[in-house]
């Protein structure tokens, strides 16, 4: 069975960000820098409901995701194991994008690195 070798080590994404000066008053846009740890982002994308249809596929996934969440800064992950997280992604992936409503589809800045490290 073929194995991929996926860099987990954590990303920093930086955002500009409206905020409020304390002297004086005025609203002024700063860069903010979050911080994305790949193997917390998949763990819960793994875990969320919906995504799996069976049991079975369920507790493969979770599997999955612990084995991922304990990993180190990269990890050896063979084809099957591979396609129930692209599958899990590609779930999210295609979700409308629509914030008013919650629906957040998984793409732009904060997830653009994590994909590209899975996919590629």
């Amino acid at each position: 069975m073929n194995t991929q070798t996926i860099n987990l080590k954590p990303y920093e994404v930086v955002h500009q960000q409206h905020v409020r000066n304390k002297d004086t008053q005025q609203i002024e846009l700063k860069d903010v820098t979050t911080t994305i740890d790949p193997r917390i982002v998949i763990y819960e994308l793994m875990r969320a409901p919906g995504v799996f249809k069976s049991g079975s596929e369920v507790v493969e996934a979770v599997i999955i995701a612990r084995t991922i969440r304990d990993a180190g800064e990269t990890m050896e992950i063979n084809d099957n194991d591979l396609a129930v997280v692209k599958k899990a992604l590609d779930h999210f992936i295609a979700k409308p994008h629509d914030p008013e409503s919650g629906k957040i589809a998984l793409g732009g800045p904060d997830y653009e690195e994590l994909i590209l490290r899975i996919y590629s």
